[in-house]
């Protein structure tokens, strides 16, 4: 267990709640078996659909792995509420390795404890990937998880999948609010929608490149640095751009220069009077030519 002497820097002070209640974050610890339980046995079917997508009660192998998470490089951190009778669990919050070497968001909250510590405790969690050189961190979440998606909104995030129907797999920046690419080594393709699901992306999975869509461009513009006048490691660091926003939706960002070296694949054209959307198979064979193009380019 830590004490004020060993707790480490990312866990942050003590919070204090509307309550008068106060907080404690720390890592976990073989010990927090039992409090995990009650926190998981107390979270509605709904709460338990988003954290596993199914109302499902974790059973043992869930806390056998989910507490030896640090041990394979991942984070754990527990939420206490602190009483005159000691401190109860009452939230969690992890980063669990995953097969490719990144890390893997998992987050759950009792329902007496919510109302602005998500972004809190996501923050302290994200200062945790940073201090182990993390610049990246990813999620599943189900389209219908609204306050996770909020979440995800204020760092800024690109979609990276669909792993299931109903869900979608983000990534998210441990630093700033522009997403990075991984370490994988495979081809990237940025495309730059108003939707956080593309018609091709099945088609662009049958060609093992790296894929994400980013919406920040066709939003407010708050987490867009192209938006800003600022340059953009996630269009940076791409081999192909494909531009899915409607001439007319939304207005042509202030700012925005385009590398003469990678002119982005415009999906929609038109006249002025009609905006016409390019078929399928014509935006394919240009994302291939752009792929071979870059691929010779780097020989």
């Amino acid at each position: 267990m830590e004490t004020d002497d060993t707790r480490c820097e990312q866990c942050g002070p003590e919070l204090a709640r509307a309550d008068g209640s106060m907080l404690r974050v720390r890592h976990a610890v073989q010990d927090d078996r039992s409090g995990l339980e009650r926190l998981y046995e107390e979270l509605s079917d709904r709460d338990r659909q988003f954290r596993f997508f199914r109302p499902m009660t974790p059973g043992s192998g869930f806390y056998d792995r989910w507490l030896t998470i640090e041990d394979d490089g991942g984070v754990l951190l527990v939420v206490e509420r602190l009483t005159g009778n000691g401190a109860e669990i009452v939230g969690d919050a992890g980063l669990a390795p995953t097969s490719s070497g990144g890390l893997e968001l998992g987050i759950a909250l009792s329902s007496r404890v919510r109302g602005g510590l998500g972004h809190e405790l996501l923050d302290r969690l994200f200062a945790h990937a940073r201090a182990r050189g993390v610049d990246r961190v990813d999620a599943v979440v189900r389209a219908n998880n609204a306050a996770m998606l909020g979440l995800a909104r204020r760092r800024g995030f690109a979609v990276t999948g669909h792993p299931e129907w109903g869900c979608v797999q983000l990534t998210m920046p441990t630093t700033g609010d522009v997403p990075v690419w991984s370490t994988s080594g495979r081809p990237r393709v940025l495309i730059e929608s108003e939707r956080t699901r593309w018609f091709a992306e099945a088609q662009l999975e049958e060609r093992e490149v790296e894929w994400a869509i980013c919406t920040a461009m066709a939003g407010s513009g708050e987490h867009c640095p192209i938006r800003r006048g600022e340059s953009c490691a996630l269009r940076d660091d791409a081999d192909v751009v494909v531009s899915d926003l409607r001439p007319d939706r939304p207005p042509e960002p202030a700012g925005r220069t385009d590398d003469p070296r990678l002119p982005p694949i415009e999906v929609w054209f038109g006249d002025g009077e009609r905006t016409i959307r390019r078929s399928t198979a014509e935006i394919l064979t240009s994302i291939d030519e752009r792929l071979a193009h870059r691929a010779a380019a780097t020989r």
